[in-house]
């Protein structure tokens, strides 16, 4: 897992921010024509809490809406936007977290979001099954002390750059779960 320094809240739209967005940009068209994979870039954003932008002040975050958090986004696209784009699935876990928010589970990964932790999604697979038949050939099976995750996944987009992973799997009852999983974790394997 990447090892994540400390947060320094840059806000959207202050002067910092803005010079953030600055650096992003320089490059960003090197970047794209040589395939470079823009990691620099979202540390930078994960040190100033981008990542965290919809948290409640009651978890270190600015509590912006989501109309606030959708203009950030776009300023980072105009900078670069590979590097908005990464963020996709962070956001959509970020609010599912705060649709729970009364959860003690939701209120750990809330935490970790605030310490600067980034998540990235683990869905799709190559393969015949028909795309939404919510049948994958990743497994999640019980062994003793716990579960196995067996698989591959494709086009899963920021996992490259998160600290933890959604992946979708079928059960041993042929029913689908999802899990989170560090990227530091023995096994995994990011290509």
């Amino acid at each position: 897992m990447t090892t994540v320094e400390p947060v320094n809240h840059l806000l959207p739209g202050s002067p910092e921010f803005e010079d953030l967005l600055a650096e992003i940009r320089s490059g960003a068209k090197d970047r794209d024509l040589n395939d470079e994979n823009p990691f620099d870039q979202v540390d930078a954003l994960k040190r100033a809490g981008f990542g965290a932008l919809r948290l409640p002040t009651e978890f270190g975050g600015p509590n912006f809406s989501v109309r606030q958090l959708f203009s950030a986004v776009i300023d980072v696209a105009t900078a670069d936007p590979i590097v908005a784009h990464i963020f996709r699935t962070h956001f959509w876990f970020v609010e599912e977290r705060l649709r729970t928010i009364d959860d003690p589970r939701s209120r750990q990964w809330l935490a970790k979001i605030a310490d600067g932790n980034i998540v990235g999604n683990a869905f799709s697979e190559k393969g015949s099954n028909a795309v939404g038949s919510l049948v994958f050939n990743t497994r999640l099976l019980p062994v003793p002390g716990g579960f196995r995750l067996t698989g591959e996944k494709y086009y899963s987009t920021g996992t490259l750059f998160a600290d933890y992973l959604t992946v979708t799997a079928t059960t041993d009852h042929d029913s689908v779960a999802t899990v989170v999983v560090p990227t530091d974790r023995p096994g995994v394997r990011l290509v």
